[in-house]
């Protein structure tokens, strides 16, 4: 059993399954779980634990997707560097992208743990 270094959970919306489609063949070219990108209604849901995550490419993707919602995107995609010990968060609100990464630690301390 290969160790977990990575971890990306995200959410997205409104999507549809065009963009469920582009997830699922970009986690396929790097032998990923294409389930790990699911769709809810008009809610794409990311989940994935493993050694890797190709998180520019999928960024590359929801920043498409987030272009042609008019504004209408409320997104986050967190990417967690288990080997590096920190948080990537990637936050879509209307016409506004933030990127904002802290070691894992201040995030537990925070959460109270």
């Amino acid at each position: 059993m290969q160790p977990v270094l990575v971890k990306a959970y995200g959410h997205f919306k409104p999507a549809g399954p065009e963009y469920l489609k582009r997830l699922a063949q970009l986690m396929s070219s790097y032998g990923l779980d294409e389930e790990s990108a699911s769709l809810n209604g008009r809610i794409l849901l990311i989940s994935h634990e493993g050694t890797f995550f190709p998180a520019d490419e999928a960024l590359e993707i929801l920043s498409d997707l987030a272009k042609n919602t008019a504004g209408q995107v409320e997104a986050k995609l967190d990417v967690l560097d288990l080997e590096g010990w920190m948080l990537h968060r990637h936050e879509w609100q209307g016409d506004e992208f933030k990127l904002s990464s802290r070691p894992l630690n201040s995030v537990l301390e925070y959460s109270g743990h």
